[in-house]
Protein backbone atom coordinates (compact mmCIF):
# COMPACT_ATOMS: atom_id res chain seq x y z
CA UNK A 1 0.00 0.00 0.00
CA UNK A 2 3.08 2.34 0.80
CA UNK A 3 4.39 1.58 -3.03
CA UNK A 4 0.55 2.83 -4.19
CA UNK A 5 0.89 5.60 -2.07
CA UNK A 6 4.07 6.75 -3.81
CA UNK A 7 2.96 6.17 -7.46
CA UNK A 8 -0.37 8.32 -6.69
CA UNK A 9 1.78 11.11 -5.35
CA UNK A 10 4.07 11.05 -8.67
CA UNK A 11 0.86 10.76 -10.46
CA UNK A 12 -0.64 13.59 -8.54
CA UNK A 13 2.40 15.71 -8.63
CA UNK A 14 2.34 15.61 -12.31
CA UNK A 15 -1.36 16.58 -12.74
CA UNK A 16 -0.89 19.51 -10.63
CA UNK A 17 2.42 20.71 -12.27
CA UNK A 18 0.44 20.29 -15.21
CA UNK A 19 -2.76 22.28 -13.94
CA UNK A 20 -0.21 25.02 -13.01
CA UNK A 21 1.06 25.31 -16.68
CA UNK A 22 -2.38 25.49 -17.96
CA UNK A 23 -2.95 28.70 -15.39
CA UNK A 24 -5.81 26.93 -13.24
CA UNK A 25 -4.74 27.83 -9.59
CA UNK A 26 -7.26 30.61 -9.57
CA UNK A 27 -9.91 27.80 -10.23
CA UNK A 28 -12.33 25.80 -7.60
CA UNK A 29 -11.16 22.81 -8.80
CA UNK A 30 -7.62 23.75 -8.17
CA UNK A 31 -8.60 24.84 -4.66
CA UNK A 32 -10.33 21.36 -3.78
CA UNK A 33 -7.48 19.32 -5.84
CA UNK A 34 -5.08 21.31 -3.30
CA UNK A 35 -6.91 20.30 -0.41
CA UNK A 36 -7.25 16.50 -1.11
CA UNK A 37 -3.06 16.71 -1.22
CA UNK A 38 -3.11 17.95 1.69
CA UNK A 39 -4.98 15.71 3.37
CA UNK A 40 -2.87 12.43 1.27
CA UNK A 41 0.23 14.14 2.95
CA UNK A 42 -1.11 14.02 6.64
CA UNK A 43 -2.58 10.10 5.92
CA UNK A 44 0.73 8.99 4.87
CA UNK A 45 2.78 11.04 7.76
CA UNK A 46 0.41 9.01 9.91
CA UNK A 47 1.19 6.08 7.82
CA UNK A 48 -2.18 4.95 6.75
CA UNK A 49 -0.92 4.36 2.88
CA UNK A 50 -4.29 3.33 1.84
CA UNK A 51 -6.06 6.41 2.89
CA UNK A 52 -3.16 8.46 1.39
CA UNK A 53 -3.55 6.89 -1.93
CA UNK A 54 -7.13 7.54 -2.50
CA UNK A 55 -6.76 11.04 -1.22
CA UNK A 56 -3.92 11.29 -3.75
CA UNK A 57 -6.32 9.74 -6.66
CA UNK A 58 -8.29 11.96 -5.65
CA UNK A 59 -6.12 14.79 -5.68
CA UNK A 60 -5.15 14.38 -9.48
CA UNK A 61 -8.43 14.31 -10.63
CA UNK A 62 -9.26 17.72 -9.57
CA UNK A 63 -5.70 18.41 -10.76
CA UNK A 64 -7.23 16.98 -13.91
CA UNK A 65 -10.28 18.74 -14.30
CA UNK A 66 -8.65 22.13 -13.06
CA UNK A 67 -6.60 22.40 -16.08
CA UNK A 68 -9.71 21.13 -18.74
CA UNK A 69 -11.23 24.10 -17.11
CA UNK A 70 -8.66 26.77 -17.76
CA UNK A 71 -8.17 25.24 -21.34
CA UNK A 72 -11.84 25.29 -21.77
CA UNK A 73 -11.91 29.32 -20.90
CA UNK A 74 -8.84 30.22 -22.92
CA UNK A 75 -10.26 28.21 -26.10
CA UNK A 76 -13.02 30.64 -25.91
CA UNK A 77 -11.16 33.69 -25.28
CA UNK A 78 -8.95 33.09 -28.11
CA UNK A 79 -10.48 30.63 -31.05
CA UNK A 80 -7.81 29.34 -33.22
CA UNK A 81 -8.02 29.44 -37.00
CA UNK A 82 -6.45 26.22 -38.04
CA UNK A 83 -4.47 26.74 -41.76
CA UNK A 84 -4.83 24.11 -44.71
CA UNK A 85 -1.07 22.79 -45.23
CA UNK A 86 0.93 23.33 -48.23
CA UNK A 87 0.52 21.07 -50.50
CA UNK A 88 3.64 19.56 -50.72
CA UNK A 89 4.99 17.73 -53.80
CA UNK A 90 6.07 14.11 -53.93
CA UNK A 91 10.16 13.57 -53.79
CA UNK A 92 10.94 11.90 -56.96
CA UNK A 93 12.27 8.23 -55.91
CA UNK A 94 16.03 7.23 -57.63
CA UNK A 95 16.57 3.92 -58.26
CA UNK A 96 20.07 2.13 -57.54
CA UNK A 97 21.04 -0.84 -59.25
CA UNK A 98 20.93 -3.62 -56.60
CA UNK A 99 24.37 -4.02 -54.52
CA UNK A 100 26.20 -7.55 -54.32
CA UNK A 101 26.86 -8.20 -50.49
CA UNK A 102 30.59 -8.77 -50.32
CA UNK A 103 31.22 -12.25 -47.81
CA UNK A 104 31.11 -11.76 -44.38
CA UNK A 105 35.67 -11.92 -42.84
CA UNK A 106 36.70 -14.50 -41.15
CA UNK A 107 35.50 -15.14 -37.48
CA UNK A 108 38.33 -14.52 -35.04
CA UNK A 109 39.28 -17.39 -32.00
CA UNK A 110 38.51 -15.66 -28.81
CA UNK A 111 39.13 -17.03 -25.77
CA UNK A 112 36.55 -17.18 -23.19
CA UNK A 113 37.24 -14.72 -20.28
CA UNK A 114 36.32 -15.87 -16.63
CA UNK A 115 32.59 -14.63 -15.51
CA UNK A 116 32.86 -10.91 -13.57
CA UNK A 117 30.66 -10.80 -10.05
CA UNK A 118 28.97 -8.04 -9.63
CA UNK A 119 28.23 -7.17 -5.64
CA UNK A 120 24.76 -6.16 -5.54
CA UNK A 121 24.14 -2.54 -4.71
CA UNK A 122 22.05 -1.53 -1.82
CA UNK A 123 18.77 -0.18 -2.73
CA UNK A 124 17.73 2.95 -1.82
CA UNK A 125 14.96 4.49 0.25
CA UNK A 126 11.94 5.26 -1.08
CA UNK A 127 11.29 8.60 -2.13
CA UNK A 128 9.14 10.61 0.02
CA UNK A 129 6.24 12.66 -1.71
CA UNK A 130 6.67 16.27 -2.58
CA UNK A 131 4.63 18.43 -0.56
CA UNK A 132 2.28 21.03 -2.69
CA UNK A 133 3.44 23.91 -0.60
CA UNK A 134 0.75 26.38 -2.15
CA UNK A 135 -1.83 24.13 -1.29
CA UNK A 136 -0.84 23.30 2.37
CA UNK A 137 -0.93 26.95 2.80
CA UNK A 138 -4.38 27.44 1.39
CA UNK A 139 -5.43 24.38 3.77
CA UNK A 140 -4.66 26.62 6.74
CA UNK A 141 -6.86 29.48 5.20
CA UNK A 142 -9.69 26.75 5.09
CA UNK A 143 -9.18 25.53 8.89
CA UNK A 144 -9.23 28.95 9.90
CA UNK A 145 -12.52 29.25 8.31
CA UNK A 146 -13.67 26.31 9.69
CA UNK A 147 -12.47 27.48 13.25
CA UNK A 148 -14.61 30.75 13.22
CA UNK A 149 -17.87 29.11 11.21
CA UNK A 150 -17.91 26.38 14.23
CA UNK A 151 -16.25 29.49 16.70
CA UNK A 152 -13.63 26.80 17.82
CA UNK A 153 -11.07 28.37 19.81
CA UNK A 154 -8.71 25.71 20.14
CA UNK A 155 -8.16 25.22 16.67
CA UNK A 156 -7.84 28.55 16.35
CA UNK A 157 -5.22 29.04 18.62
CA UNK A 158 -4.24 25.85 16.62
CA UNK A 159 -3.22 27.85 13.81
CA UNK A 160 -2.10 31.21 15.18
CA UNK A 161 -0.03 30.18 17.63
CA UNK A 162 1.07 33.25 19.39
CA UNK A 163 -2.21 34.54 19.87
CA UNK A 164 -1.96 37.42 22.65
CA UNK A 165 -4.40 37.25 25.86
CA UNK A 166 -5.89 40.29 24.80
CA UNK A 167 -6.56 39.09 21.64
CA UNK A 168 -8.27 35.64 22.74
CA UNK A 169 -10.28 37.12 25.44
CA UNK A 170 -11.89 39.38 22.40
CA UNK A 171 -11.84 36.74 20.31
CA UNK A 172 -13.72 34.05 23.04
CA UNK A 173 -16.07 37.32 23.49
CA UNK A 174 -16.82 37.27 19.84
CA UNK A 175 -17.91 33.83 19.40
CA UNK A 176 -20.03 33.69 22.48
CA UNK A 177 -22.07 36.93 21.67
CA UNK A 178 -22.92 35.55 18.20
CA UNK A 179 -25.58 33.16 17.42
CA UNK A 180 -24.52 32.47 13.95
CA UNK A 181 -21.17 33.23 11.57
CA UNK A 182 -20.67 32.21 8.13
CA UNK A 183 -17.17 33.62 6.81
CA UNK A 184 -15.95 33.45 2.98
CA UNK A 185 -11.99 33.84 2.00
CA UNK A 186 -11.68 34.71 -1.42
CA UNK A 187 -7.42 34.15 -2.20
CA UNK A 188 -6.00 37.00 -3.94
CA UNK A 189 -2.47 35.89 -4.56
CA UNK A 190 -0.04 33.41 -2.64
CA UNK A 191 3.66 34.23 -2.44
CA UNK A 192 5.41 31.25 -0.83
CA UNK A 193 9.38 31.39 -0.15
CA UNK A 194 11.04 29.34 2.12
CA UNK A 195 9.25 28.69 5.07
CA UNK A 196 7.28 32.51 5.01
CA UNK A 197 4.31 32.63 3.22
CA UNK A 198 1.83 35.44 2.52
CA UNK A 199 -1.50 35.39 1.30
CA UNK A 200 -3.71 38.43 0.09
CA UNK A 201 -7.36 37.75 0.71
CA UNK A 202 -10.68 38.99 0.79
CA UNK A 203 -12.61 38.28 3.32
CA UNK A 204 -16.71 38.54 3.23
CA UNK A 205 -19.40 37.09 5.27
CA UNK A 206 -22.42 37.00 7.99
CA UNK A 207 -22.81 37.57 11.91
CA UNK A 208 -25.90 36.21 13.36
CA UNK A 209 -27.46 36.65 9.69
CA UNK A 210 -26.03 40.12 8.54
CA UNK A 211 -24.03 40.72 6.24
CA UNK A 212 -20.77 42.36 6.93
CA UNK A 213 -18.43 44.67 4.33
CA UNK A 214 -15.84 42.93 2.16
CA UNK A 215 -12.31 43.41 4.07
CA UNK A 216 -8.72 42.73 2.61
CA UNK A 217 -6.47 41.22 4.53
CA UNK A 218 -2.62 39.88 4.43
CA UNK A 219 -2.19 36.37 5.96
CA UNK A 220 1.89 35.97 7.02
CA UNK A 221 2.76 32.58 7.69
CA UNK A 222 5.28 30.51 8.78
CA UNK A 223 6.33 26.66 8.70
CA UNK A 224 7.18 24.55 11.76
CA UNK A 225 7.79 21.13 12.55
CA UNK A 226 3.89 20.76 12.87
CA UNK A 227 3.31 22.38 9.60
CA UNK A 228 2.35 25.75 8.99
CA UNK A 229 0.98 28.25 11.46
CA UNK A 230 -0.18 31.94 11.19
CA UNK A 231 2.03 34.14 12.61
CA UNK A 232 0.26 37.60 12.23
CA UNK A 233 -3.32 39.39 9.95
CA UNK A 234 -2.74 42.44 8.94
CA UNK A 235 -4.35 44.98 6.19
Amino acid sequence: FKARADDASKEMNRAAEAARRAGASSLRAYAEAANYSVQAQSAYGRKQYTEAAQDFAQARRAYDASARDAQELASRKTPTVASKPADTPPAAVATAPPLTPAPPPPTPMVEAAAPVVIAPLPSAPAPKPVVDEEAAVRQVVARLKQAIEQRDLALYKRLRPNLKPDEERRLRDAFQNVTSQQVDYLVDSVSVEGDKATLRVTRTGRVSGQAVPAVRQVLHLVRTENGWVISEIGQ
